[in-house]
């Protein structure tokens, strides 16, 4: 049961980001069910809330894709938690990483250990897969989703 990871959100939404085919992609097969159980760290969430507030972007635009994230990964989100907080802090200082992205690694680290990602922050962490979209599609061949 893979997370997914901010990039891959902020990609499918942006039709300018270079990585929107490939998400675009990623969300069709977590639709069609060939990618099961995918969930949302909150953290996405709420890092995704953040960067459209400092865009600008009013409560009810981010209401309304917030809703709509949850509907599309049938609301499986897993809880920020104390536990979450304490790793995430562990892993900023180890790897000396952003925030959002040691909370994204913790949610990935205390659940499934798989993100899907084109993020290589993820490589350096040991115990975590990343599942690149890129190659994800390669799989099929790109021109299956231009």
């Amino acid at each position: 049961m893979p997370s997914i990871g901010f990039d891959i959100l902020i990609a499918f939404i942006n039709k300018s980001d270079e990585l929107h085919p490939y998400a675009k992609e990623v969300f069709y097969r977590i639709l069609s069910g060939e990618i099961k159980e995918v969930y949302i760290p909150i953290s996405i969430l709420l890092e995704y809330e953040v960067k459209l507030r400092y865009n600008g972007i009013s409560d009810e635009e981010i209401k309304e894709d917030v809703k709509n994230f949850l509907e599309l990964f049938d609301s499986k989100t897993l809880p920020l938690t104390s536990e979450i907080l304490s790793k995430a802090s562990e892993i900023r200082k180890i790897y000396n990483l952003p925030y959002f992205d040691s909370l994204h690694i913790a949610f990935t680290m205390l659940k499934d250990r798989m993100i899907i990602s084109s993020n290589i922050i993820y490589d350096r962490i040991g115990n975590i897969k990343r599942l690149d979209p890129l190659q994800m599609v390669k799989v099929r061949g790109i021109n299956a989703i231009k």
